[in-house]
């Protein structure tokens, strides 16, 4: 509760600050776009100090460490590389197959490299994920199942985004033009997916940061190489796909789940 109260009211007073005429912002020498990245480092910082808050210096080394954990098997490196990626391929085909026509994607190939690391430092993986798995996560998975913590932190990370909508430039308001609510509910429906694929991975990587990090990064960029959410039929085909395989992903491991706790 304390680390979300945080992370909550640090980020969105500092979005709500790009709201204010540029003339009057202009002692903050700020642009609104790095106004945005700043408040995307906020879940990471305030996991670091609630990190310390309640568990001391050992917490802290707990997340640093988990950052450079790359004892991870085979099958889950796959998992982290490819899974988005065959989701979003498999809902590109039926998109196609609909008769659909693909806006152009954000970045040529050769800029894949470049946007990768864009992506992971500036855009929400680096900044979100010592928070919302590294602190967040891992408390719930002491006191609930896998399923209800996943849940639980995704519905929570959605409504953190939830200002986005409101603010020019970001892909959250360019997916308002279509409807602000069902924007924001498929929003919720999609995030809240990906924090269970990212349950799944954090538990059966022993808590790997790095993996959920690289996770995070190849699924906002795939969005961008692959812009389906762009187009309604597109959204809704790979929602549609997103929400099928997370329910089978979990399906298998509700079993063993329900034996670990």
């Amino acid at each position: 509760m304390v680390y979300t109260s945080i992370t909550f009211i640090v980020t969105w007073l500092l979005w709500l600050m790009v709201f204010i005429p540029s003339t009057s912002r202009i002692f903050l020498l700020i642009s609104s776009a790095r106004i945005i990245r700043i408040g995307t480092l906020i879940p990471s910082i305030t996991g670091l100090i609630c990190a310390y808050l309640f568990g001391g210096i050992s917490d802290i080394k707990g997340l640093i460490n988990s950052l450079s954990n790359i004892k991870i098997d085979l099958k889950w490196v796959l998992y982290t590389l490819f899974l988005f990626p065959s989701i979003a391929f498999l809902s590109y085909i039926a998109f196609r197959l609909t008769g659909g026509d693909l806006p152009t994607s954000h970045f040529p190939v050769w800029f894949i490299p470049v946007a990768f690391l864009y992506i992971l430092v500036l855009m929400g993986p680096l900044g979100e994920e010592l928070g919302w798995r590294g602190f967040a996560l891992k408390r719930m998975l002491l006191i609930c199942s896998p399923l209800k913590a996943g849940l639980i932190t995704g519905i929570l990370w959605s409504m953190w985004h939830i200002p986005l909508f409101f603010i020019q430039g970001t892909i959250q308001n360019e997916l308002a033009e279509n409807g602000l609510i069902i924007a924001i509910l498929c929003y919720f429906l999609y995030t809240t997916c990906i924090s269970l694929l990212m349950t799944i991975l954090y538990i059966n990587t022993n808590c790997s940061l790095l993996a959920c990090i690289l996770f995070h990064t190849i699924c906002n960029l795939t969005l961008g190489i692959v812009p389906l959410i762009l187009t309604k039929s597109g959204a809704i085909i790979l929602l549609l796909f997103i929400f099928l395989i997370t329910t089978a992903i979990i399906y298998k491991y509700i079993p063993s789940w329900r034996k670990l706790n």
